[in-house]
């Protein structure tokens, strides 16, 4: 509905987003050391859960540029990911890769969406930024604001 405070929303979400990513991923690292699981159990717990926050931090992007109308960025960064993670996985059964191998690539996979939608809508808003105020960008308040 607010269009101009699209950056609150971001900046706001992000913070809420970290809070939340870092929390269930520390509780997974517990579960699965409390737990004693096998060590390659818990070596992709921690590559695969990292990764899992990582991938938390597109979801912001995602959806201000999709309460944007700009879905071509959105699938733009999806082909790309989508070909790359074909490929490396592909290349690890081609060439019998392990399984934590598989576990990077998963993480990486993650890594670079965070960086190709963030990268593509850091260059949207920096082409369309008469349209964004210019409030600060860590009111949690607006968060909290029930809607009507």
């Amino acid at each position: 509905q607010k269009r101009e405070e699209s950056s609150r929303y971001l900046g706001n979400f992000l913070v809420v987003q970290a809070a939340v990513a870092v929390t269930f991923y520390l509780l997974l690292i517990l579960f699965v050391n409390f737990l004693n699981y096998p060590e390659i159990i818990r070596m992709g717990t921690y590559i695969v859960g990292g990764g899992m926050v990582v991938g938390a931090f597109v979801r912001p992007f995602s959806a201000i540029l999709t309460a944007r109308e700009e879905m071509h960025i959105i699938a733009v960064v999806n082909v790309i990911v989508s070909i790359v993670n074909f490929a490396m996985i592909f290349s690890l059964i081609q060439y019998h890769g392990s399984l934590n191998t598989f576990f990077v690539v998963s993480f990486l996979t993650n890594v670079l969406t965070l960086v190709l939608i963030a990268g593509l809508a850091r260059k949207y808003f920096q082409r369309n930024a008469s349209a964004l105020d210019r409030e600060p960008a860590m009111d949690v308040s607006i968060i909290l604001q029930r809607r009507h």
